[in-house]
């Protein structure tokens, strides 16, 4: 798990255990403005009876903070069909890129823990309701799903060192001619060429 899991929320904003599990259907929300705003001012307010509002969870860059049973109704939706069957999340509005790679993840863990079926559905808060939330999330909603199902890590960039990639583009380039001597030198930071020099 590459992010931080918190447990200790138990918000009493809720109805009946009527989510079906596995579950087919998750609502994205993200809270309030885009400026400012604690998570776990968003947690402790989700889990304040005076709100009458819940989530499932609520999600930020490498921490998800888990606030209800996912079998309960969740008060978030405005919409009694999506609050009766479906999982409900809070993501922060202030880092998109960054929140994203981590809802990814939580959202295959719960594939893989058999809470939410692999062809789950997921929608945005304004499918349901009329509002613009999640904002910027939204034209994202199908790349987060796609990325979900099959595990792609959307946060992660695989490195190697200077040295190595020199000795595969040896390799790839036959080592020798031309093209290997210029992309090694490339990577040297001795000469600039465009890619398509390699291939002409």
């Amino acid at each position: 798990m590459g992010y931080a899991f918190h447990t200790k929320y138990s918000s009493p904003n809720h109805g009946n255990a009527v989510v079906p599990s596995p579950c087919r259907i998750v609502v994205l929300h993200w809270w309030g403005n885009p400026s400012g705003q604690n998570p776990w001012g968003i947690c402790e307010w989700l889990c304040n009876p005076v709100s009458q509002v819940s989530a499932h969870a609520v999600i930020w860059p490498g921490n998800v903070a888990k606030l209800l049973d996912y079998r309960l109704r969740s008060w978030a939706n405005g919409n009694d069909a999506a609050n009766n069957t479906s999982i409900t999340i809070e993501c922060d509005p202030n880092n998109i890129d960054g929140t994203i790679p981590t809802i990814v993840e939580y959202l295959h863990d719960l594939i893989e823990q058999g809470v939410l079926a692999a062809d789950f559905r997921i929608t945005g808060h304004k499918d349901w309701y009329n509002t613009s939330c999640p904002g910027g999330y939204y034209p994202r909603l199908a790349e987060i799903r796609q990325a979900s199902t099959t595990g792609e890590d959307m946060g992660h960039v695989d490195t190697i060192s200077d040295d190595a990639a020199r000795k595969i583009a040896l390799a790839v380039m036959g080592g020798g001619g031309a093209a290997s001597v210029m992309y090694t030198d490339r990577l040297d930071g001795r000469q600039e060429y465009p890619e398509t020099a390699l291939f002409s």
